[in-house]
C-alpha cells in the first residue's frame, strides 16, 4: 500500500546520496511467502548480509504480488545479488511457468528511509507479523538505540519492529503451514 500522493521517483533522484543498497526483485513466484524468499536469498549466499526485506502479500489470495524489496547491508552486497539474481529463476517455479527474476533499484534506498515510509501505511500494522516487512533484530536495535526513528516512528514501533523481525517458520501461523509443506517438496 502505497501512499497515492508519494513520488518515490522523485524522492529518490532529490536524495543527497546515490549509495544502493535496496533492490526489487521482480518475478517472485506468487506462492512464495516471507520465509521462502529469505530461504532462498540465504541459500544464493547472502544469508546475513540483509537487514529489511518487504515482499507485499494480496490480502484477497493471501499470495505475494510477485515483487519484494531487500535492503542489504552494504552496496556491494547489493551490487553482488543484482548481478547473481537478474535472469536467475527460482526454485519453486513450475517448470512450464518460469519467469526470470528482474532485479532493479528501488526508488527508497536504505534501512531507514524504507522504515519510515512503510511505518506510515496499513502494511506496518498488518495483524501477522509475516504479512509486515522484516527487519534484522541487530538493525532494529541499532536505529532505536540511537534514537533515529524518534522524529517518524509511530507509537508501538518498537514492538512492531520486535514481532516482525521473528525469522519467519520459527512461529508458526496458519498462511505459513500450508505453504511449508508446499516447499518442501520444492527444495
Amino acid at each position: 500500500l502505497v501512499p497515492k500522493k508519494a513520488n518515490l521517483k522523485e524522492q529518490f533522484e532529490k536524495a543527497e546520496s546515490k549509495s544502493v543498497t535496496t533492490l526489487m526483485l521482480r518475478n517472485v513466484p506468487n506462492a512464495y511467502d516471507r520465509e521462502t524468499l529469505m530461504e532462498e536469498l540465504d541459500h544464493l549466499g547472502f544469508a546475513g548480509c540483509f537487514n529489511f526485506l518487504y515482499l507485499p502479500i494480496d490480502s484477497a489470495t493471501k499470495n505475494n504480488v510477485g515483487y519484494a524489496f531487500v535492503n542489504f547491508n552494504d552496496e556491494k552486497t547489493a551490487d553482488d545479488c543484482m548481478n547473481n539474481m537478474s535472469g536467475y529463476f527460482f526454485k519453486g517455479q513450475p517448470y512450464n511457468r518460469r519467469r526470470a527474476a528482474i532485479v532493479s533499484v528501488a526508488h527508497l534506498q536504505g534501512l531507514e528511509a524504507n522504515l519510515e515510509h512503510y511505518s506510515r501505511t496499513q502494511v506496518f500494522f498488518a495483524p501477522l507479523p509475516c504479512q509486515r516487512p522484516w527487519v534484522a533484530p541487530a538493525a532494529a536495535q541499532a536505529l532505536l538505540e540511537k534514537g533515529e526513528a524518534a522524529a517518524w516512528a509511530p507509537l508501538g514501533f518498537a514492538k512492531l519492529v520486535e514481532d516482525a523481525a521473528v525469522r519467519p517458520g520459527t512461529e508458526q501461523d496458519d498462511q505459513s503451514f500450508s505453504r511449508r509443506r508446499m516447499r518442501e517438496q520444492w527444495w
